[in-house]
This record gives structure tokens, C-alpha cells and sequence, in this order.
């Protein structure tokens, strides 16, 4: 076969050999389409899903170590809240072991809080309390005789610079998952309590500060969370003191 008869097959085969190339391009092209577009939307919607989830938090929570950290930042917040006519705090507590001294050393004997109405709602454990006495005492950093020395320190607060108040405490007989204050119904300082060798913990553990943010809806639960089950506990305690002028 001469070289005439021959270049009409080799041009053939070139020609197939490229449309082959050219197919396989196309389609790898199309491959690297779909992947690309693939990537993006996962991306589109991780972002989507990011936004939502972002929305849940506010960017003001803060984190403090335990409640040598919380009192002197629930005292700042009152202190700014002394030119009001009220102020309300609602303290899920434990053994009230630091609130008290608290209390006592840096809320009464400072006259920005003389001319205002204070309210103070706290609720305390009962030690005699079935369901509570055997997590108390030993391993537990709450202690029975705590609870009755914090009571009998209550009763003898020095109200006298403060014109009007409204103290009410509170014992409740059923094991504390949680802790915390909410101050005028915008200020939410909240701990957990832990089981740690059959034994109640609570008073080292750290706390989360949360300023009221109703575009937050995690802040908004938390804030939720913690003054419903406050008025259930508060409907269903038992009234150990209380002192109004």
C-alpha cells in the first residue's frame, strides 16, 4: 500500500484519536464542574448552618472560675443599678456559704444601696432533707452546720442603712442540678453541680454570665431555664426567713 492509499487512514485515526481526547476532556471538565459545584454548595450550607448556630450565642457570655470571680461582678452590676428604683436578685443557692458574707460585707454597709429597694430572693438546701442529707457532709463542700450557721448569720444582717427590703429564704428538700443569681431579670450568673464520690459539689465549680439577649434563642433558654425552675422550687420550699420594711 502506497503512501497515497495510506494517509486517508492515518488522517482517521487522528481525527478519532481527537474526537476520543476531546470527548474525555469534556467530560473531565464537566467531572471538575459538578465537583466544584458540589464543594460549594457543602460550603453554602456549613455557612448556612454556622449563621444558624451562631445565632444561638451572645457574644457578651463570659466565663468565670468559680464564685470568688461571680460575687464582685454581681456587686459591679449592682452598682449600676443603684440610680434604679428596685433591685431584684434570685439566688438558687446551695449552702449559702460565701452569698452571706457577701451580703453582709459589701452589699449592706454601702450607701449606694441605701435609697433603693432591694429584693432578695435565695434558696437554700435542706440538710435534714432525705433526699439531700446522704450527697452533704464528708467529701461534699456543703456542709450541714453551714447551712444552720448561715441561717442564724441571716437573721442578724444589719439592714438599718437600707430603707426598704424585702429578704425571703427558702429551703428546698430536693437535690440542685444547677446554681446561680439572676439580677432585675437581666443579668444571669449560672453553675453546675457535679456528683463526685457519691458526694454533692457545687461552690468551686466555674460560672457563665449571660446579659439578657432575646435574639439569642440559647440565651433566651438559659434565661428561661433558670427562673422557671427558680418559681418551682420557690412554690414548693419551705419559708425559713424573712424580713420586710
Amino acid at each position: 500500500m502506497d503512501l497515497i492509499t495510506v494517509a486517508p487512514f492515518v488522517l482517521i485515526i487522528i481525527s478519532s484519536v481527537s474526537v476520543i481526547f476531546a470527548i474525555r476532556k469534556e467530560r473531565i471538565a464537566k467531572r471538575q464542574l459538578l465537583l466544584t459545584k458540589s464543594a460549594n454548595d457543602k460550603y453554602e450550607k456549613l455557612k448556612s448552618e454556622y449563621q444558624e448556630v451562631s445565632k444561638l450565642f451572645s457574644g457578651n457570655d463570659e466565663f468565670l472560675q468559680n464564685v470568688y470571680e461571680t460575687l464582685p461582678k454581681i456587686t459591679e452590676i449592682l452598682k449600676e443599678s443603684c440610680r434604679s428604683e428596685k433591685i431584684s436578685v434570685l439566688n438558687f443557692g446551695l449552702d449559702l456559704e460565701t452569698v452571706v458574707p457577701w451580703l453582709n460585707n459589701s452589699i449592706l454597709p454601702d450607701e449606694c444601696f441605701s435609697k433603693v429597694f432591694i429584693e432578695y430572693k435565695a434558696l437554700i438546701i435542706n440538710p435534714d432533707s432525705d433526699n439531700i442529707k446522704s450527697l452533704i457532709d464528708g467529701e461534699s463542700d456543703l456542709k450541714s452546720i453551714t447551712v444552720k450557721s448561715r441561717l442564724e448569720e441571716i437573721k442578724k444582717l444589719n439592714f438599718l442603712n437600707i430603707e426598704q427590703v424585702n429578704i425571703e429564704v427558702k429551703s428546698y428538700d430536693i437535690p440542685p442540678v444547677f446554681h446561680g443569681f439572676i439580677l432585675n431579670d437581666k443579668h444571669l450568673f449560672l453553675s453546675y453541680t457535679e456528683i463526685i464520690n457519691g458526694k454533692l459539689r457545687g461552690g468551686l465549680f466555674p460560672y457563665i454570665y449571660m446579659e439578657l439577649d432575646n435574639t439569642s434563642k440559647l440565651n433566651s433558654h438559659y434565661f428561661n431555664m433558670y427562673k422557671s425552675w427558680f418559681s418551682h422550687f420557690w412554690n414548693s420550699s419551705t419559708l425559713v426567713y424573712n424580713l420586710k420594711k
